[in-house]
């Protein structure tokens, strides 16, 4: 999943969950990113790390 701003990447993530479950919920990440995990509706993981600001 991709985007071109945090908006992206954060509203993407949600819509991915809907209907699944959120396992781990968008955070600062030791490497300057912001990174969860999540369940969709199908039951398929995701891994989402949206880009720092220097990325």
């Amino acid at each position: 999943m991709g985007g071109t701003t945090r908006r992206h990447g954060h509203r993407g993530s949600a819509r991915v969950a809907e209907g699944g479950e959120v396992r781990q919920p968008l955070e600062a990440a030791p490497w300057g990113d912001e990174f969860g995990m999540l369940t969709d509706r199908f039951g398929i993981g995701w891994l989402v790390n949206i880009a720092g600001a220097g990325s």
